[in-house]
Formats: structure tokens, C-alpha cells, sequence
């Protein structure tokens, strides 16, 4: 084919890229896609952490290399510490080096170009090789375009995955060695087998989950490719054949294996991740059955086909064996079609992990003979080879149906137009705007230039929430206590993340302040949209406060969701008293929790809905326990909602435990009696314990055996929180925006957002606390400033347990007065008792305040 149609089908292709990644290209250079199918309505959102932006920081990694402020293969900015010397990496080597051309476009515009371009690169690997395995270059040119779309590809593409990128690699590294048999007299066979184990290396670098793929299917194509020879040709004339291919392949695939292992025992076996992941965590991430007809939001997932895709590889199929019947085909063809087929068929099935196992136990017994499937909790990854037989398959289906003329021409366009249209997400991409410098990182760069930076909150390390993290370093050049790895190192979680999460909650003592010192952090900077349950039981404003109070900071600025504090130069007073306390209630559902004797039932009368139960007769031991959760200083109750029925005796019949696994003890029981159940129905059982500094706490109810015991849920609260409460001010809530001074507000504060907030994100919601049954009336108070047409807010009433109660839209008139605080109410019912929920949700139509919500007891309706 010449240079000309080539030049035509990669536009071709690049067009396709910007259709199937619409609407990126409105935002090339201040957003990047963050997902395939977003939930509808966040198509558009602010700074949604991601792994697309540790992979534009590794790319970045390369430029800083190239520039001389950081050493090449080293990742210099990120859990620096003493402790933690910088780690290896890669740098994205090779794909960095196309990321450094666009460089001067900026970053984000980079890493965009890198998106569009992984059409060219899969499209063109993919049609090289179909042409070379079926002969026909309009067949291998539809093949190409359609393996660029794959909805497997794009998710990972515009999930931030490396594998989206570089799934060109293996379809490129299998024509080389196709290329390389073929010529394997000449001297091009070495040249071309070279360039195979060349493209394995490039693989190793960039992917490890497909670079095993790859080395396992090179070894079955190399034995394909000998056989087949063989049999046209001899033994003899093959083994003559083989050796060139195989001695230019060798000669860098022994150093791609070289580093395989390398990483294994020096990186993998020394992180978080030793040992490999467990079949269970296999089982969560395992595409399920109906995933083969749908296209998932999860890439993981992402297992469709297509259904006119399919038809046309069972075409192609059928095609291929009836040209094979009636001898229209070279010799070894029907090898080769055993093999791209059985290529197709083995590896999309390991790509359902374990669901497949409740009918044939074979990921299972993979995951404990094959070593490298230990450290993949994905098996979808194997999709690189699923779809290179599948495509194969369609090329012989396109190439059969393009033989029969201008018919067959017309009935190749028209499917290939249906697949691409089967593909296409059918709604825009996920685009992920990034704020850029803020005055608060303008004042990091300038105050810890050369030094170091301490984020919170502090993750373990392999959170994608920690990949903000690492945009802000390429904008500041500042490295960072903290960072995002998915095989964070041992040393880092035992002496870094674990001396230093106390922080998460705002408890910072002195040793703390030391070693930030020690380690040269003059700031911290404290994020707001940062604050799930995984790193503090409570809102961030529980976090910023105890800093605030903090004798080792100084509060320097804010700005949007930003907080920077400077570390003092001298301690400003005495060792802080952790006395805060919030209104938010932290609920454990207990049919989430582990049991050693109960089973999981559905309940009715339980609050949700579920229930664990044990007994009467069964085996003592443990109903319900955890889950360990890190608890901040304070003086804490923990409720369990549960009931006995059929108890047997007058001893006791259950254990309440507060545990502390670090102590490996309980550090607050209670016996339960039968008359603790009296009446009948559930009870809200309560024990106390205190926490004299940060700790993990589980929780536990341990059955004698004596009754039909039943659990629905543990619920902490601060002790002197009483429910039902009857107000709450929204900053003590989960909020977005800010924290804004308001005199017209009841605590002088009310949260606040703008116009151009998150709508993936609620204004505020919270606080799981337990309400008994009747009716209430939430009045949520709000006003409104620089209002827009539309519905300015919506208010909620939802169970924690999940499921709305009651909601309803704000209207822009009701909002209309003068100045102060206008109470929007939404009347609902409880008939069992229910943890609620409180929710505002904004629409970016105006400035909008939130005050505080107030629950009032209603009568009860007279029944008619």
C-alpha cells in the first residue's frame, strides 16, 4: 500500500479518535478524559483524581530527566523522605518520548495528543498484522480502525491506563516475528526478530500485565510458526529458518525477562503488594456475564465484543474453513486458523477470572500456578490477546465478504459502520477539568523550593485520590512526602503513612512536628476534596480545626478547596487537648462485616433490610466483627441494633466488644442478659471506650449460642451525642465549596458554593445518625445569590443503608428574599428505625448557602 493511503488512513484514524474521545478536543489544553462512560450529567467536572494524571507524571518525569534537574529512571519528587529513597521507574520510556514533543504545548495538551495518536498507533499495528496473516489490505485496513475503537481499549484509554496507550505493542511485536519467519534465510529475519524482541522490551517498560500476555502468546506463535513451517518444508529446513528469528529475538528478549524478574524480587516483593492479591480481590474486579453484552463504566469490566463484530469473526470463520475444505488456501492455513482461533477463545475466557469458575474452576487453578497472576487483581487484562485472534477473525470475514464485488464491498462498509456505531459510547467522555496554579501552591513553590512538601490527607500510597498530588508537583517542581504507587513500598506505609495518618484527623503531636522538621517540610497543604471515610471518620472541617489549634502551625492561606499551613519555626504553646467532637455518625451494616457463625439473611424488620444470624444451637463464636477503622482521640459509643429470639437459660446470651487489633484486645465489653431483649424486636445495645490517642477499633458481637441471635448494624458516635438530634449546622457536615463567614448564619458560618463546582459531588450530605419511626419535617435553610433560570438546588432525605426517602427541587423563587436564610422543607415518614442521610445538591445556577438543617417530629396522619 503506498505512503499516500497510508497518510489517508491514519487521518482516517485520527478522526476517529476525536469522535469517539468528543468532547476532549473543546478541552485539549485544560482537561483530560477520566472515563469512558461517565454517570450521566458528569461528563464535565473539576479535578476528579484519577490514574491519568500519574501516568501525564511519569511522562513529565522523562522532560525533568531530560532537563537535568532530576537523574533519568528515578522518581525523585514523590514519597521523598530519608526513609524512602527515590525509586525507580521508568518514566514512560518510550511513549515519553512522543509526550516530549508536544511538551511545549503544555502538559495536559501533551498527554491528549499522546490519546488521539493511540488510534494511529493501534490501527495501523493492528491492520500491518492482519494484512501480513490474511493477505488482503482492505480487509486488514477495516480490522485496524475497528481494534482502534474497541470499547476493552478505550476504557482503559480514557481511564488513564498505560494498557490503552500501548495496546499497539502486541499486534506490532507478532507481525515482526510473523515478518521474521517469513524472511527467516535472509538477514532481514534477524533484523526483524530483533525488532520483535525490541517491541518486548519496549512492553516491559510500559506495561508488565502485557508484557507476560505477550511473552506467553510470542512462545505458542513461535511453535505455530515452526510447526506449520515444518510441516511445508522439514524439520531440517525449519530449524535452518528458525535460528535467525530466534537469535535476533533473544538478543533483547533475555533482557526484557531480565528486568521482569528485577522488578519481581526487588519491587514487588519489598511493597504492599508481596505475596500477590488474593482470589477474593480477583473476584471483586472479574467481568460478569452479562458485561459480554454491555459496555461497562468499569474498564476492568469492559469485556464486550459487539454483537455485528462478532458476526462478522463468525464469518470470517466459517469463510476461512470452506476456503481451507475446498483447497483454496495455502499450506498450514488450517493451523493457523486453529490458532488465532484458539488464541481468541482461551484467552477470552481466563478474561472472566473467577465468574467463570462456578461452572469450570480454571482461573482458580491459573491463579495458583501461574506466578505472575498472583500480583494481577484484574484478569481482563488477557483481553490484548482476546482481541488480536478476534480481530484476525473479522479480517477473514471482511476479506470473504469484500471478494463477492460491489455487493460485498457495500455489506463490509455497512457493518463496519454498525460495529464503530456499537463501540462509540453514544454520550461524551469523561473530561476532567484541572484548576491549575492557585495562589496557595504559588506560595509552596516559593516557600518550599528546594525542600520538601507534606499533602493531606496522607494515603497509603496506592490511592488514585493521591494522583492530584502529583499535578500539583509538575506545576511546583516541589517533591512531596506523599504519593501514588500501586505497589507502594513496605518502609513507606510502616515508617511514613503510618507515623503521619493521625493527620488525617488534625492530630498532630510533637514527635510528628520533629520529624517533619528532620525531614526540612516547612508547609502542608490540606485538601478538602480529598476527605472520604477511607482516611478520616470525619468531615474535613473536624480535620482543619484541630490544626488550626495547632501550637506546631500557622494558618497562611486558602483558596478554593486549598488550606496551606507553615510549619513554625519554635512551638507557639502547649501540647494540644484533642476535645473536638462532631455530629456525624459512622454506621457498619452488619451484613458487610466478617462472621464466623452467622449466615446472611434477608430481614424485614432489620433497618437494612439485611441481617447476620446465629443460633439457637449453633456454635459460640464471633456473629459480627469489624471493620478495623482508625478512630481519633475522644471519648466514643458504639451502638449494636440487634435481636434475640428462642433464648435458651437465664445466662448470658451475647458479648458486645469495642477491640483493638494493635493491642490485640478488647478495650470495652459487655455481657448481654435475655432481659437486655425484652419486648421483643430490635435493640440498640450500647457500650463506651476512649480513646487516649488515634487507633484502629473493630467491633464485634460474639453469640454463646444461646438464642436465635440476630445483628443489623454498629453505629459510633462521640459520647454526648444523643439521637434523634434535632439540628445540625451544615460546616460540620461533608460539604464542598467553603466554609464561609456569615453573621446571618446561626454559628456564624454556612457553607458555600459558586458556579463552577463539581456536580459529581454534593453541596453536602451526612451525618448517619439513627432516627426512631414517625414523622419529620427537614427544613434545610438556604439563600441564594446571582441566580440563573432553573431549578437552583435539590433537597434530600435518603437511608445511609442507600435508597431515597423523600426529595424535591428548590425553585429560584422561593430563594427571593431579602438577605437571610429561607427554610425549604421536605416532609417524610419512618416506619422502622433508619440512620439518615441529609443531601443538597447544586446545579452550578448560583452563588448558593447552606445554613444548617433542622428535623422536627410531626403528628401522625390520622389514619382514614
Amino acid at each position: 500500500m503506498s505512503a499516500r493511503r497510508w497518510l489517508g488512513y491514519c487521518a482516517a484514524l485520527l478522526a476517529a479518535g476525536v469522535v469517539f474521545s468528543w468532547p476532549l478536543a473543546l478541552h485539549f489544553a485544560d482537561g483530560m478524559p477520566y472515563s469512558f462512560k461517565p454517570v450521566p450529567g458528569l461528563e464535565v467536572i473539576h479535578q476528579h483524581p484519577g490514574d491519568y494524571i500519574q501516568l501525564m507524571y511519569r511522562f513529565w518525569l522523562f522532560e525533568e530527566a531530560l532537563a537535568g534537574r532530576t537523574p533519568f529512571f528515578t522518581n525523585a519528587y514523590e514519597f521523598s523522605t530519608p526513609l524512602t529513597p527515590p525509586l525507580f521507574t521508568t518514566q514512560g520510556i518510550p511513549v515519553s518520548f512522543v509526550f516530549m514533543l508536544f511538551m511545549p504545548l503544555g502538559n495536559i495538551t501533551a498527554y491528549n495528543a499522546l490519546v488521539l495518536l493511540s488510534f494511529v498507533a493501534a490501527g495501523v499495528s493492528m491492520a500491518l498484522l492482519a494484512r501480513a496473516c490474511t493477505g488482503s489490505a482492505p480487509a486488514a485496513l477495516v480490522a485496524g480502525l475497528l481494534y482502534a475503537c474497541a470499547p476493552y481499549r478505550l476504557g482503559h484509554l480514557l481511564g488513564g491506563h498505560i494498557g490503552g496507550f500501548v495496546f499497539f505493542l502486541l499486534p506490532l511485536a507478532l507481525f515482526c516475528m510473523e515478518r521474521a519467519w517469513r524472511l527467516g534465510g535472509r538477514r532481514a529475519g534477524f533484523s526483524w526478530g530483533l525488532g520483535c524482541g525490541t517491541v518486548l522490551l519496549c512492553t516491559s517498560l510500559l506495561d508488565l500485565h502485557i508484557a507476560f500476555y505477550l511473552a506467553a502468546t510470542l512462545a505458542v506463535f513461535t511453535a505455530v510458526s515452526f510447526a506449520a513451517l515444518a510441516a511445508r518444508e522439514g524439520i531440517p529446513a525449519a530449524l535452518a529458518r528458525a535460528r535467525r528469528p530466534l537469535i535476533g529475538f533473544s538478543v533483547v528478549a533475555v533482557a526484557a525477562a531480565a528486568y521482569l524478574l528485577w522488578v519481581k524480587y526487588f519491587f514487588l516483593d519489598t511493597s504492599a503488594m508481596r505475596g500477590g492479591r488474593s482470589l477474593r480481590t480477583v473476584q471483586a474486579y472479574s467481568p460478569g456475564l452479562r458485561d459480554i453484552l454491555r459496555k461497562s463504566a468499569n474498564a476492568e469490566k469492559n469485556v464486550c465484543l459487539g454483537l455485528f463484530a462478532s458476526l462478522l469473526a463468525l464469518y470470517g470463520l466459517g469463510a476461512r474453513r470452506m476456503e481451507i475444505r475446498r483447497r483454496r488456501a495455502e499450506p498450514g492455513a488450517l493451523l493457523w486458523l486453529y490458532f488465532w482461533t484458539v488464541l481468541f477463545a482461551a484467552a477470552y475466557l481466563i478474561a472472566f477470572g473467577t465468574t467463570l469458575d462456578a461452572y469450570v474452576p480454571g482461573y482458580a487453578w491459573l491463579h495458583r500456578s501461574v506466578p505472575f497472576l498472583l500480583y494481577s487483581r484484574t484478569s481482563s487484562r488477557v483481553m490484548v490477546v482476546a482481541l488480536a485472534g478476534f480481530f484476525i477473525l473479522c479480517t477473514w470475514g471482511a476479506r470473504a465478504a469484500l471478494a463477492r464485488g460491489r455487493r460485498g464491498r457495500a455489506a463490509v462498509l455497512v457493518l463496519a459502520l454498525l460495529v464503530l456505531a456499537e463501540y462509540h459510547p453514544r454520550r461524551p467522555i469523561g473530561v476532567s477539568l484541572l484548576r491549575g496554579m492557585d495562589s496557595v501552591y504559588e506560595e509552596v513553590a516559593r516557600v518550599a523550593a528546594g525542600r520538601r512538601l507534606l499533602e493531606l490527607p496522607i494515603w497509603p500510597g496506592d490511592s488514585a485520590h493521591s494522583a492530584i498530588y502529583e499535578y500539583y508537583v509538575t506545576l511546583t517542581g516541589v517533591p512531596i512526602v506523599n504519593g501514588y504507587n500501586p505497589a507502594p513500598q513496605l518502609v513507606y506505609i510502616e515508617r511514613v503513612f503510618e507515623t503521619l495518618r493521625s493527620m488525617n484527623m488534625g492530630e498532630m503531636r510533637r514527635p510528628q512536628y520533629d520529624l517533619l522538621r528532620e525531614w526540612d517540610v516547612p508547609c502542608i497543604v490540606l485538601h478538602q476534596d480529598l476527605f472520604p471515610r477511607k482516611v478520616s471518620r470525619y468531615p474535613f472541617r473536624f480535620t482543619f480545626l484541630n490544626l488550626l489549634r495547632s501550637p506546631y502551625l500557622e494558618l497562611s492561606r486558602r483558596d478554593g478547596p486549598h488550606t496551606l499551613f507553615l510549619l513554625r519555626e519554635e512551638p507557639g504553646g502547649e501540647e494540644p487537648r484533642f476535645d473536638l467532637t462532631s455530629p456525624v455518625g459512622n454506621l457498619y451494616p452488619s451484613h458487610r462485616m466478617a462472621s464466623d457463625v452467622g449466615i446472611r439473611v434477608r430481614d424485614g424488620s432489620a433497618s437494612s433490610g439485611m441481617a447476620v444470624k446465629a443460633g439457637p444451637g449453633a456454635a459460640a463464636g464471633v456473629l459480627v466483627r469489624g471493620p478495623a477503622r482508625f478512630y481519633p482521640t475522644g471519648a466514643f459509643r458504639v451502638g449494636f441494633h440487634l435481636r434475640a429470639d428462642d433464648v435458651e437459660g437465664d445466662g448470658p446470651v451475647a458479648r458486645l466488644e469495642a477491640y483493638a487489633p494493635a493491642e490485640e484486645a478488647a478495650i470495652a465489653s459487655r455481657e448481654l442478659a435475655p432481659g437486655d431483649f425484652e419486648g421483643g424486636g430490635y435493640r440498640l445495645l450500647t457500650i463506651d471506650f476512649d480513646n487516649p490517642a488515634p487507633r484502629r477499633v473493630d467491633f464485634r458481637v460474639i453469640s454463646h449460642g444461646r438464642a436465635l441471635l440476630r445483628a443489623d448494624f454498629a453505629y459510633v458516635l462521640f459520647r454526648g451525642e444523643e439521637d434523634p438530634r434535632a439540628s445540625y449546622e451544615a460546616e460540620d457536615l461533608y460539604h464542598i465549596g467553603t466554609c464561609a463567614e456569615d453573621p446571618r448564619a446561626s454559628g456564624g458560618h454556612a457553607a458555600a458554593v459558586g458556579k463552577d463546582e463539581d456536580l459529581f459531588m454534593p453541596m453536602a450530605s451526612g451525618p448517619d445518625r439513627l432516627y426512631p419511626p414517625g414523622r419529620y419535617r427537614a427544613s434545610f435553610f438556604l439563600r441564594a445569590e446571582e441566580v440563573e433560570p432553573g431549578t437552583v438546588a435539590r433537597i434530600g432525605v435518603a437511608s445511609t443503608f442507600g435508597g431515597p426517602i423523600a426529595g424535591r427541587d428548590v425553585d429560584p423563587a422561593e430563594l427571593a428574599g431579602e438577605g437571610g436564610y429561607t427554610p425549604c422543607g421536605i416532609d417524610f415518614i419512618l416506619s422502622k428505625p433508619t440512620p439518615l442521610n441529609f443531601v443538597v445538591r447544586h446545579f452550578n445556577r448560583a452563588f448558593l448557602f447552606l445554613d444548617k438543617i433542622e428535623v422536627a417530629d410531626l403528628p401522625l396522619e390520622p389514619r382514614r
